[in-house]
């Protein structure tokens, strides 16, 4: 695929194939914006993990964490004399 005029332009280029000086697409490159993330999605979908932890185990554990009583504070020592 020839590099779009845009690309050159943008760089004051009148030539650019791939090679040595041009081997990742310039970050203004049209073409980027319709397959990166197409891309990205794809990977995404292909690395989805389960949860480690069920959602109904994380529920009750929040919920015995919240109606635990309150933590009282230890008195201070008694000075002595």
């Amino acid at each position: 695929m020839p590099v779009p005029a845009s690309v050159l332009k943008s760089y004051k280029l009148t030539k650019l194939k791939f090679g040595p000086d041009y081997i990742l697409p310039k970050p203004i490159d049209p073409r980027l914006a319709q397959r990166v993330p197409q891309a990205v999605a794809k990977a995404a979908k292909a690395t989805t993990r389960k949860p480690a932890v069920k959602k109904s185990v994380a529920k009750n554990t929040a919920t015995k964490q919240a109606t635990k009583a309150p933590v009282k504070k230890a008195k201070a020592p008694a000075k002595r004399r």
